[in-house]
């Protein structure tokens, strides 16, 4: 775990994330331990509700809104006190084949870009509307601040948390991350080496899941 500093809202870096950062400086441009999750929606979707249900995932990880600082010194701080990077684009004017190669287009230019390391937060995510009733969903994240098992927790809780807000219930969180009942698999595009999509179940809204474009391979990366 990192371990508090003076200042408010900051930490120390565990020796883990340490680790991390090194390999991410050492290969910059190469989107090193950045991981995309992309969730394809067929059906009714309500855009507010859902970037409410994200909020409030936020206030209750605090991972989702850390982020990491660099000093002049050459030290490194871990900060939890940024504010959620929530965005919502409509593409349902754009054809599907351009859609696609712009969706692809934008997914490869952020990996490579990778996180910047200012004290925002390591996470990102879209929201597009791609048909009248077909969404696609995509977060993109750090491994410096959430791992592969913790991100398919939060896609759960997310739409826990959406359900909830739908039905005027307020959400609360889960005593120990579980999966509730009814959770179908769904598809998900191909992963590149170092960079991979969460294949974890994600809970039955009744929206069913379409398959998302497969993602441009890049060379693999060494640990």
């Amino acid at each position: 775990m990192s371990t508090k500093t003076e200042e408010p809202g900051t930490e120390h870096l565990s020796p883990f994330q340490a680790g991390l950062l090194a390999q991410v400086r050492r290969r910059p441009g190469t989107g090193v331990y950045v991981d995309h999750v992309l969730i394809g929606l067929t059906g009714t979707l309500h855009p507010c509700v859902l970037a409410e249900a994200w909020r409030e995932l936020t206030y209750r990880h605090a991972a989702l809104r850390a982020g990491i600082r660099d000093h002049a010194d050459g030290s490194a701080a871990y900060r939890s006190d940024g504010r959620p990077v929530w965005r919502a684009v409509d593409w349902r004017a754009t054809r599907e084949p351009v859609r696609e190669a712009r969706l692809r287009e934008r997914l490869d230019r952020e990996r490579a870009h990778g996180l910047p390391l200012d004290g925002t937060p390591l996470s990102r995510t879209l929201l597009m509307r791609c048909g009248e009733q077909d969404w696609t969903l995509a977060w993109r994240f750090s491994r410096l601040v959430v791992d592969q098992w913790s991100a398919a927790v939060v896609v759960a809780e997310l739409f826990e948390t959406y359900r909830a807000l739908l039905a005027g219930r307020c959400p609360k969180p889960a005593t120990v991350p579980r999966y509730p009942d009814g959770l179908t698999a769904r598809p998900v595009p191909a992963r590149t080496p170092r960079s991979r999509a969460v294949g974890r179940p994600v809970p039955d809204l009744g929206l069913p899941a379409r398959a998302l474009p497969p993602a441009r391979r890049f060379p693999p990366v060494p640990d």
